[in-house]
């Protein structure tokens, strides 16, 4: 039986209601150097495997798993930003070992995720990875029926779309069936845009008004040009994909419990977006939890500022419920 459930943990107040690196952060085929696992007591992390190809360019991930232990682990497949600072990858390659010494399979893919990599290139880009992760499940001892996904901004987004919609060709399935629904368990989105639709009529609204702040103005003009580079022009002018690219447009009755972090001081993805998604969610009788943290903007880090910590411990009893908890009540 589905539940449903919404909480809103705000940080004054419990109420209810990272270097620039290229589109996919990787070397060229030609490029390409050997891998060399790195080991330390608890965890093995093996870093710039190939998990697919775009032409002559080479598309990576890292793993790192338990070192102690035969498995199989559950496994959670990080997405990093697409916003002009995001780090890459290697930016959660911490989250992927903080996974692995909590008795997880982490793996950070990069993808194609530049304005100019128009959409459907990262959900391809997504798909095939979780497709590697489920074909080398025996070698980096994943349990290929407990795959979760966690993504922070545009990587947020990614984790939803790949999670909640099926391997049809429309969508850029590299061969998949529209059948074959999707092996994700459960997701976390970090600030994700969920209706780019209505993110986009958001950023003209802010540009137009005279009393939006020009820091402000300029976010909302940054998203709203990446947005139409991305999607190919306005959702006047191309509303079909602005519809295909919204996770909010693939929720149906069934599919995977999702976790919602955002904060409420968002400039660049308003927290608006997390409850529009909640909602159209919990009216389909979805499993979802929401996390909004007061004051806090779009970006924060785990290891210094109590909020992400607070979000950082809702993540990991999340993914235990999810990923640990239901496996061992089978």
């Amino acid at each position: 039986m589905i539940r449903a459930f919404m909480f809103v943990l705000c940080w004054t107040c419990l109420h209810s209601g990272h270097a620039q690196q290229t589109s996919s952060g990787q070397p060229t085929a030609g490029e390409r150097k050997p891998t060399i696992p790195e080991e330390t007591p608890t965890v093995v992390l093996c870093p710039d495997l190939v998990y697919h190809a775009v032409g002559k360019t080479n598309l990576l991930l890292d793993v790192a798993y338990p070192k102690q232990g035969e498995g199989p682990f559950p496994a959670v497949v990080l997405f990093h930003g697409s916003g002009p600072a995001n780090k890459g990858r290697k930016g959660l390659v911490p989250w992927a070992k903080d996974l692995a010494r909590q008795g997880y399979v982490g793996i950070a893919v990069g993808y194609r995720c530049k304005p100019e990599d128009s959409f459907p290139a990262p959900l391809q880009d997504a798909r095939c990875a979780i497709r590697w992760v489920q074909q080398h499940a025996a070698t980096y001892k994943i349990d290929s029926d407990r795959i979760g996904v966690m993504g922070f901004s545009g990587g947020g987004s990614l984790a939803c779309m790949v999670g909640m919609s099926r391997a049809d060709d429309s969508l850029g399935g590299h061969g998949g069936s529209a059948d074959q629904p999707s092996p994700v368990r459960a997701i976390v989105s970090y600030s994700g845009p969920m209706d780019l639709t209505r993110l986009h009529e958001s950023c003209v609204q802010s540009i137009k008004n005279q009393e939006t702040p020009l820091p402000r103005k300029f976010m909302s003009s940054y998203v709203k040009g990446a947005l139409e580079k991305w999607l190919g022009g306005s959702p006047t002018q191309v509303p079909g994909r602005y519809i295909e690219a919204s996770p909010i447009n693939h929720v149906k009755k069934d599919g995977p419990p999702i976790l919602l972090i955002h904060g409420a001081a968002d400039s660049m993805v308003p927290v608006e977006q997390a409850l529009l998604l909640t909602k159209k969610l919990l009216g389909e009788g979805r499993q979802v939890g929401l996390v909004v943290f007061d004051n806090a903007s779009h970006d924060f880090d785990e290891r210094g500022d109590a909020r992400a910590r607070l979000a950082a411990d809702a993540t990991w009893a999340f993914l235990n419920q999810h990923l640990k908890e239901e496996k061992s009540r089978e």
